[in-house]
């Protein structure tokens, strides 16, 4: 009788109990998917929504900004990102990585209780500051977790870690939608705008409480394990001699 082979498929058990070794980072990993990517999302999208309806939606009545003065402001704010962008190396060399991180995370919260302070004759000026700080710290916490995410992954399962925290923090936009419209309708947007800044500043904790992440100077350049590029490389038999 033919032997039967069976093709020797790779399992998904190996490579992700090599994630589960001390240098993969999963610590960090764990946190930044909790905190989310970007600080109005992952767990604070839902308490983020009503804030980004003011700050970008139709002129609001209470404000009295035209539909120009709205873009202008915003035209004006969105130009943190671009700070944010040059600066985040700079910062990073100067304060350490960890650092960095904390901080970022806490600037959405901070452009949000500036931004519920509002009024109307300094308007544009405040929806613009507030845009500001929010674009940077956005820009800033993003190339600092997304550079850090990929250094302490194993390249075989850089995909599966992108997919996976992407699937975690964008799947909670119908949420964050929901949540918006009701907060604004209950106890309306100023309220809502203080709740979402008290959330977003409540959800830097996690970052300033990891040890894993307050002690991080530089991004760490973890070894890549055998056969980390290649998620089946541990159970592929070796080749005859």
């Amino acid at each position: 009788m033919a032997a039967t082979i069976t093709p020797n498929r790779p399992r998904v058990k190996s490579p992700v109990n090599r994630t589960t070794s001390p240098w993969a980072g999963v610590t960090i990993i764990r946190i930044i998917a909790h905190e989310g990517p970007e600080p109005n999302r992952g767990r604070g999208r839902p308490c983020w929504r009503p804030c980004r309806r003011r700050r970008t939606g139709r002129p609001d009545p209470g404000l009295r900004l035209s539909p120009g003065g709205l873009g202008l402001a915003l035209t004006l704010g969105n130009a943190g990102a671009l700070l944010g962008a040059v600066a985040t190396g700079r910062l990073i060399r100067w304060l350490g990585l960890g650092r960095v991180l904390i901080v970022a995370k806490s600037l959405p919260g901070a452009a949000v209780v500036l931004l519920a302070t509002a009024a109307p004759g300094r308007a544009v000026a405040t929806v613009a500051a507030a845009t500001g700080i929010m674009a940077c710290g956005i820009t800033v916490y993003n190339i600092g977790q997304v550079s850090l995410r990929q250094a302490v992954t194993p390249t075989g399962l850089q995909a599966r870690m992108n997919a996976s925290i992407r699937f975690l923090i964008w799947g909670t936009l119908p949420l964050g939608a929901l949540a918006g419209g009701l907060l604004g309708s209950w106890i309306g947007l100023r309220p809502a705008l203080w709740l979402v800044a008290g959330t977003s500043l409540l959800s830097c904790l996690p970052l300033l409480l990891a040890r894993e992440v307050r002690a991080l100077r530089v991004i760490p350049a973890g070894p890549e394990p055998r056969g980390s590029g290649d998620p089946a490389g541990a159970d592929r038999p070796a080749p005859a001699a």
